[in-house]
């Protein structure tokens, strides 16, 4: 969905994701698995397959990696961690806490 317009991407966002990602820890484990996938990226890029935890998503996964240089996949790493600390160290609404991570990601 990261490949969309930015209003589609925000649509998706609240009708898909939220329902899902109520609580601010079941938010943070959507974090952690989003920073998983990321981690997958870097593991194909480096030919690591062995450490691949979405396999199911192989086929997706390594042309995204191949598409994506490793500079902008550091940079959504780094964005999803700092995400993930105004989660647990702010009041900041979950909505937009998600809204902005996902608008970084994008860029």
């Amino acid at each position: 969905m990261l490949g969309k317009p930015e209003l589609q991407l925000l649509f998706f966002i609240h009708d898909r994701l939220f329902p899902h990602f109520l609580e601010s820890h079941q938010l943070d484990l959507g974090l952690d698995l989003l920073l998983y996938l990321y981690r997958d990226l870097l593991h194909i890029q480096a030919g690591q397959m062995d450490g691949v935890l979405y396999r199911d998503q192989l086929d997706r996964l390594q042309r995204w990696a191949l598409a994506c240089p490793q500079r902008r996949i550091l940079a959504g790493m780094e964005a999803i961690l700092q995400a993930k600390t105004r989660l647990n160290t702010t009041n900041m609404s979950t909505a937009l806490l998600v809204e902005q991570l996902v608008l970084q990601l994008k860029r």
